[in-house]
């Protein structure tokens, strides 16, 4: 009885399939509807909202593009054709079949106008520094004006740096900064001379005490004390150099310079190995002792050096150790020197020298030498297979 009934049970089953397939068609396409209504809404509130600003329509532009990407995306899950949609009026095809967009005409309009007024500005600039009461005031405090483009200048006395001056773009305010203090606007000659009579006292003591810090900077090199630590130390002075930011000598060992002492110009602060001092007094009391202290080794001194500890750290290594006794050798844990290399020497059980591992104090390169110290080759090239022979 089952068996009679059972289609009736199938087609029962494939009914409800298709009503349930039915409802869930009906309730994508509503929803994709309500997507599509909104996405409409969407495209024209920001098209408006993009209608004065070039670089925002870029972006907004991007923005729907990815949205109606989106929304095909979801047409196509649900088995609909994909369609097109305008991001923007400019984007419908013209009648010749091509695209129009009047992007590149917002940018080359920007870029006229911004030439033009900055045109404009150093027109006006020129003439203002031009004029016979700019002349006047520059003479009165003995400064020098100096263009460094169209919208700016420095002024300047006897090849020093007073205030840098020109417009702020794009408002066209005239600016004055001086080397001490804060920048000032200025719209006429009376303002500005107002701003260099308050300011340029200040520079004038500070270059006067420049000068003076420089004098004594470069005084260091004679002083008893210095020359003791840096003759004990092998070290000598060169003579003051000029920097755009400092002043500086600099400690020289074997050619090379180990630590650098610095005048600052802006802060009047001496500076040596990146420690501050206050000023000259503290500066003259304190290198002695801080020199003394210092690392002023050469590059090839601290290359040496590191080597020296690898072998060390090789010498102290248990699988090395394993390696030497499985050969009944020994290797010192202490180096020999003489005026070409630094040792460690590798003895049998009888305390024969077999050879050794040599540093050559020419280059921090470790070579390997036979029984009569004659070099076998560089112990780097053993990587490659290879040696390579120090030529004596």
């Amino acid at each position: 009885m089952f068996q009679n009934r059972l289609p009736f049970f199938i087609a029962i089953f494939i009914s409800f399939i298709i009503a349930a397939l039915i409802i869930i068609f009906a309730l994508s396409l509503n929803r994709l509807k309500n997507e599509r209504y909104g996405m409409n809404r969407m495209i024209s509130a920001l098209e408006e909202a993009a209608a004065d600003n070039t670089e925002a329509y870029a972006e907004l532009r991007n923005l729907i593009y990815l949205l109606s990407e989106d929304l095909n995306e979801s047409r196509r899950v649900i088995g609909l054709e994909q369609r097109e949609y305008p991001l923007f009026r400019e984007d419908v095809e013209s009648e010749s079949g091509s695209e129009q967009s009047f992007l590149p005409y917002f940018t080359a309009v920007e870029q006229l106008a911004g030439a033009f007024m900055i045109g404009k500005h150093a027109e006006d600039l020129r003439i203002l520094v031009e004029s016979e009461k700019f002349g006047e005031t520059l003479a009165a405090y003995n400064l020098e004006y100096t263009f460094m483009n169209d919208t700016s200048f420095q002024l300047t006395s006897r090849g020093k740096l007073f205030y840098e001056c020109g417009i702020t773009m794009p408002d066209g305010s005239y600016f004055i900064r001086p080397l001490l203090g804060e920048e000032s606007l200025f719209t006429s000659l009376g303002q500005l001379e107002t701003a260099v009579a308050s300011t340029i006292r200040n520079i004038q003591d500070h270059y006067l005490e420049l000068e003076k810090q420089r004098e004594n900077l470069s005084s260091l090199s004679g002083l008893p004390e210095i020359r003791e630590v840096t003759g004990r130390k092998h070290l000598s002075i060169s003579p003051l150099k000029e920097n755009e930011q400092d002043y500086s000598i600099s400690l020289k060992k074997k050619g090379e310079t180990v630590l650098s002492i610095s005048l600052l110009k802006d802060t009047l602060e001496y500076q040596a190995g990146g420690q501050t001092f206050p000023d000259f007094e503290t500066l003259k009391n304190e290198l002695p002792g801080f020199i003394n202290t210092a690392d002023v080794r050469t590059s090839l001194e601290r290359r040496i050096d590191n080597v020296k500890e690898e072998l060390l750290l090789l010498s102290r290594d248990p699988g090395f150790m394993a390696v030497l006794r499985s050969r009944g050798l020994t290797m010192s844990s202490q180096f020999r020197n003489d005026s070409e290399y630094h040792y460690l020497d590798i003895r049998n059980e009888r305390s024969e020298l077999v050879g050794s591992f040599a540093i050559y104090n020419f280059s921090g390169e470790v070579y390997l030498l036979d029984h009569e110290q004659v070099p076998i080759g560089s112990v780097r090239a053993f990587d490659t297979g290879t040696s390579t022979q120090k030529k004596n």
